[in-house]
């Protein structure tokens, strides 16, 4: 059974542009009244998804991607906020994406990691794990790294979908890997760090 959002507004469809603002005020100080030029700035637009976001946004080829706990995945225009399209998972999507060489790579916690066309959406492969992803896939020299819930790092060609390698470290995997020189770093709840190669 999946994680229950409580910000997730139930099975209500979504409009197909998620514009709802194009020149709101936001306040940054509680005293703005008095100094309105020091504590107000101007919303280029605001969004409003299914359900809460939780990771960070992605933003590649003047598009903004991102993930929701309303189970859809979303790219937007980066200039006018509107929606291009949306992807529908099995899950929350805490995950935040990376993308590059035409593609955008993001995980659910449907315990699937997704690589989608950026300008299409159109599934290039999907790789099923051994549990829930909160962890953020990192991409080095063709390969994506990631950690699981259950603590098992995976090594995988981001261009086929295809694991290289994995390995189990025994405690929950949420943060995101790191590789450079041909090494990948990665933490756990374990309170390691592990440095692989």
């Amino acid at each position: 059974m999946g994680v229950q959002d409580k910000y997730t507004k139930g099975e209500k469809e979504l409009d197909d542009s998620l514009v709802i603002s194009t020149s709101d005020r936001l306040g940054a100080d509680p005293n703005f009244e008095q100094k309105p030029e020091e504590s107000l700035m101007t919303a280029v637009f605001g969004i409003g998804a299914g359900g809460s976001i939780a990771c960070k946004s992605e933003i590649y080829n003047n598009k903004v991607y991102f993930g929701s706990c309303d189970h859809n995945f979303y790219c937007l225009d980066v200039k006018t906020g509107k929606q291009i399209w949306r992807f529908k998972t099995g899950d929350i999507v805490i995950s935040s994406p990376r993308a590059e060489n035409g593609a955008v790579y993001f995980a659910s916690y449907d315990k699937k990691i997704y690589s989608l066309n950026a300008e299409t959406v159109k599934k290039i492969w999907v790789f099923e794990g051994d549990s829930p992803f909160f962890s953020s896939p990192f991409i080095y020299k063709n390969i994506l790294y990631i950690g699981s819930i259950e603590g098992t790092l995976y090594a995988i060609d981001s261009l086929k979908g295809k694991v290289l390698w994995k390995f189990y470290c025994g405690d929950k995997i949420v943060g995101s890997p790191a590789a450079d020189d041909d090494k990948v770093f990665f933490a756990s709840l374990n309170g390691k760090i592990y440095c692989a190669n």
